[in-house]
């Protein structure tokens, strides 16, 4: 069951982790499929801060993407929920400190896996702000992050980047997507995660 856009108390659409945001940004437009099912978009701040970063040497095949992510971004950052979160606000502290220091590479702050982890502790906090019927429609690529969010004790609907695309397909006709996760698998390759085979799934309609 996925919750509808036309429900009366609509879902948030949180992105749990930067995969899902990383994958649809090699695909020109995908990104704006985000907003195809009406919800309110909020990303976590260290989310943001991890599809944004730089990876280093042999990335160039990443500008790209990268690039369309940021263009997107600034076109609809008006339309996009940032959630700040205590992990975010560290995280952002510590790379003051360390561009004051010079920048000394054995020093620059880890930001690995911080975006799925700041997320998590903010659903934690969100779920006592929102009224018993309200519903969270996650997108998480992360499996051990998918079997945090199934331990929530609020209303979830979980799916992977596959299962989105393929929603965007049958349930919102975008042509685009009907082939978008072959032309995914040409780009990245074993990089890209088919997601679990029961995907989507239902997780919890807490309090029914």
């Amino acid at each position: 069951m996925i919750a509808k856009a036309e429900d009366p108390k609509k879902p948030k659409l949180l992105i749990m982790d930067n995969t899902p945001l990383s994958v649809l940004s090699n695909l020109p437009g995908a990104l704006d499929w985000l907003f195809k099912p009406g919800c309110d978009v909020v990303i976590a701040d260290m989310v943001l801060e991890e599809v944004r970063r730089e990876r280093g040497e042999g990335a160039d095949a990443m500008r790209a993407a990268r690039a369309e992510f940021e263009a997107w971004f600034k076109r609809n950052r008006h339309r996009i929920q940032v959630a700040p979160t205590r992990i975010g606000r560290k995280y952002r502290q510590a790379m003051e400190l360390w561009e004051k220091a010079g920048r000394p590479a054995d020093l620059r702050p880890d930001e690995a896996d911080l975006g799925e982890e700041s997320v998590l502790a903010k659903v934690k906090i969100t779920r006592e702000l929102l009224l018993p019927d309200q519903t969270f429609l996650v997108l998480m690529d992360d499996r051990d992050g998918r079997d945090a969010v199934k331990l929530l004790r609020t209303n979830v609907d979980l799916m992977s980047t596959q299962t989105f695309v393929q929603w965007m397909a049958e349930d919102f006709d975008v042509k685009e997507a009907e082939t978008a996760w072959v032309t995914l698998e040409r780009i990245l390759g074993d990089d890209l995660d088919p997601g679990p085979a029961e995907d989507p799934v239902y997780v919890r309609k807490f309090g029914s």
